[in-house]
């Protein structure tokens, strides 16, 4: 998965193919970060290509190195999961391309089992809410 280093240019991207941006909270340490990547979100993103779904950023909250914002500005990873009060990894954040969250968030990993099924139902309604298709 592809290191969260300009959100802008993420949105943008996802903007184009009007797909949430899905990103992930994580720290280098996690384990749980880790069997999510391996587990998830790589076979997730083997599959997207016939049809992307998404657009997937990893946020490394103890990376020291500053990333573009959704505004455009230089900041911390850490202190744009501050901004979305993500303080536990792994978190999936499912965002508008003006950074809004545009589905209910996923933290931890409660069954590994079933965190693909829960991940593309969130997928589903960030993309029908961007594409302004009523959802029940």
């Amino acid at each position: 998965m592809q290191q969260a280093d300009d959100l802008m240019s993420a949105a943008t991207e996802a903007q184009a193919a009007t797909v949430p941006l899905v990103l992930m909270v994580s720290a280098t340490d996690c384990t749980y970060c880790a069997q999510l990547r391996v587990e998830v979100i790589e076979p997730t993103l083997l599959g997207q290509s016939e049809r992307r779904t998404a657009v997937f950023r990893e946020l490394l909250v103890d990376v020291l190195d500053d990333i573009r914002d959704f505004d455009g500005n230089m900041t911390s990873a850490s202190e744009i999961a501050e901004r979305y009060g993500a303080d536990l990894t792994p978190t999936l954040l499912f965002l508008a391309p003006n950074g809004a969250e545009a589905a209910a968030r996923i933290v931890g990993i409660s069954n590994i089992d079933f965190y693909a099924w829960y991940m593309d139902a969130q997928i589903e309604k960030a993309t029908a809410r961007l594409r302004g298709v009523p959802t029940g």
